[in-house]
């Protein structure tokens, strides 16, 4: 995602953000909503979203598997254009607009127990896109490169699979700061949906559930002390003044700007999904004179500038 001012991250998406509002995209979105993720608006999924694309894979590959590794080696390329580097052959696949994690190289993409091939497995996904998914009752559908093309399963398990993130990250919070803990149901699941717990769960895919807990744990008396719908901007403002090192997901700032980007997103997707005023009082987050503030120094943190 680069270092780009939110601003200008989600004007470049904008047209990705209209055409997944007026298409197959935002049409699974609601149904995967319905059923996984209640009062989560579908602007805020397909900001998310931005972040990936339709059929895009991080190694670049469709299968992964023994030929098309050999093809991709003689060639210099991976089947979906990207360099046949260290990480198109070892690194992790994510699959879609969500990059739900798919299995490391030389696995085959999408293969026995990755949460890809557990999202497809799973019965709120199927529940979602009302009919069999890729399970091993669909023949040929659990062959290696199944994922691609099949949209409609790319977003229904985007949905499920950020919410297992969110269930992880909840799971340790709760014991970690029960008091910024959303309200669990007995499935681990937020009672309602708001934008901190979806901060929390997509955060917890971007940074990892220690990455976000460890920088929840930096600024823990910070947020507590902080009303529950200012908690969003608390933890900006908070990251926006780190001065330390790291690696980027080590740094708090980081992590908030990837947030901020993905969230000017939401805002730019709210404009083509009709949602209204609801979504926009979902989304708001406590900040609203001092925003071109917050961002430029979480850009400069993030960038490791003092």
């Amino acid at each position: 995602m680069g270092t780009d001012l939110p601003s200008e991250w989600a004007d470049d998406k904008s047209s990705k953000a209209r055409r997944y509002a007026e298409g197959e995209v935002a049409s699974t979105l609601r149904k995967a909503i319905a059923v996984m993720t209640p009062t989560t608006p579908v602007c805020a999924w397909i900001g998310v979203a931005c972040n990936g694309g339709r059929n895009e894979n991080t190694t670049g590959l469709v299968k992964g598997d023994a030929a098309e590794r050999t093809e991709a080696a003689r060639t210099g390329r991976t089947p979906l254009g990207r360099k046949w580097d260290a990480y198109a052959r070892t690194g992790l696949s994510e699959l879609g607009p969500f990059g739900v994690e798919a299995d490391k190289g030389p696995k085959p993409v999408g293969g026995p127990g990755s949460w890809w091939w557990r999202a497809v497995r799973s019965v709120e996904v199927a529940k979602a896109l009302g009919r069999d998914v890729l399970t091993d009752d669909n023949p040929g559908a659990s062959a290696p490169g199944a994922w691609y093309d099949a949209i409609d399963e790319q977003v229904a398990t985007g949905v499920w699979n950020n919410r297992r993130h969110g269930r992880e990250v909840f799971e340790d919070l709760a014991e970690l700061a029960p008091d910024l803990c959303p309200e669990l149901d007995a499935h681990g699941n937020p009672v309602a949906w708001d934008l901190w717990g979806f901060f929390l769960a997509t955060s917890g895919w971007s940074a990892g559930t220690a990455g976000i807990l460890s920088h929840v744990r930096r600024y823990r008396a910070q947020l507590v002390a902080a009303a529950p719908e200012a908690r969003v901007a608390t933890f900006l403002r908070c990251a926006a003044t780190y001065k330390g090192g790291g690696t980027r997901h080590q740094r708090p700032s980081h992590t908030a700007l990837r947030w901020r980007q993905k969230h000017a997103a939401m805002l730019t997707a709210l404009a083509y999904t009709g949602e209204g005023d609801g979504a926009r009082v979902w989304l708001a987050d406590g900040i609203t004179t001092d925003r071109g503030v917050v961002d430029a120094a979480l850009v400069r943190s993030a960038e490791g500038r003092r």
